[in-house]
């Protein structure tokens, strides 16, 4: 009995991880995006657009840490963010700092 090789999809993930270093570093402009910030969203976009393969974003993100590159912006803002804090901040310390540099 053979062996089968690998699948159709393995070879795309495996011409990916080739590709990705060369294809990011064209930029996020190049694909449609603006400004030069990678998300591990929009890298989620251009792998499925170039090679067909859908990731979960978290995926995403170790396949840049494998390749040696890190998303450069979050996704979404922290669940521990402070709303009330930084209304705070925005009405009493920052008028004072904004004040204090005139």
């Amino acid at each position: 009995m053979s062996k089968a090789g690998p699948s159709a999809k393995a070879l795309r993930e495996a011409a990916y991880r080739r590709a990705s270093p060369p294809l990011l570093e064209e930029g996020p402009e190049r694909f449609g995006f603006r400004g030069e910030v990678w998300t591990r969203k929009r890298v989620r976009k251009v792998i499925k657009e170039e090679f067909g393969v859908e990731y979960d974003v978290s995926q995403v993100g170790r396949i840049l840490d494998q390749i040696g590159w890190s998303r450069q912006k979050p996704d979404h803002r922290s669940n521990r963010r402070d709303e009330q804090a930084i209304k705070e901040w925005k009405e009493e310390e920052w008028p004072r700092i904004k004040k204090s540099r005139d």
